[in-house]
This record gives C-alpha cells, sequence and structure tokens, in this order.
C-alpha cells in the first residue's frame, strides 16, 4: 500500500497543483513542499522493509528493490531541499 502511494503521490500533487491558478502562489509552493515531504517521509518509512525483505512488492508490476530504494531516496532528497522554504 505504501508503495502504491509512493509511485502515486508526485501524479496527484501534479494534477492538483494544475488545478490551481497561478495567482495563487503561496498554495502552490506549500502544495510542492507538503509533497515532497511526503514523498521523503514514505520512502524513510519503506526501507527498512527493503533492507529487511530484499524488495517490497505492491504488485506483479510494481517492486521496490535494493538500489531502486536508493534512488528513490536520493530523489526524494533532491526534491525536498529544491522545495524547501
Amino acid at each position: 500500500m505504501l508503495l502504491t502511494f509512493l509511485i502515486s503521490l508526485p501524479l496527484l500533487a501534479a494534477c492538483f497543483i494544475g488545478l490551481l491558478q497561478s495567482k495563487h502562489v503561496r498554495v502552490i509552493e506549500r502544495a510542492v513542499f507538503v509533497s515532497s515531504v511526503l514523498e521523503l517521509g514514505l520512502i524513510l518509512s519503506l526501507l527498512p522493509q527493503v533492507v529487511t525483505r530484499g524488495s517490497v512488492e505492491a504488485s506483479a508490476l510494481f517492486s521496490l528493490d535494493p538500489l531502486g530504494a536508493f534512488l528513490s531516496l536520493l530523489i526524494a532528497l533532491v526534491g525536498f531541499f529544491a522545495a524547501g522554504e
């Protein structure tokens, strides 16, 4: 369940931000920051499972192995620091 949300969170955030008008800059900035914090929190909560099990599977199509977890962590960290206030 967490892996599915980890995959879909950026898409949901982009759709939400796309629906906002450009004059709501403060709301857009907050939405980007909140989504980056959630993304970082999700990947940090999945890391112990990946370390102990070797991989985490959401379905037959989606799984997270150690390399994918490492890359996801790097992407989430860059997104967090880029969106930081």
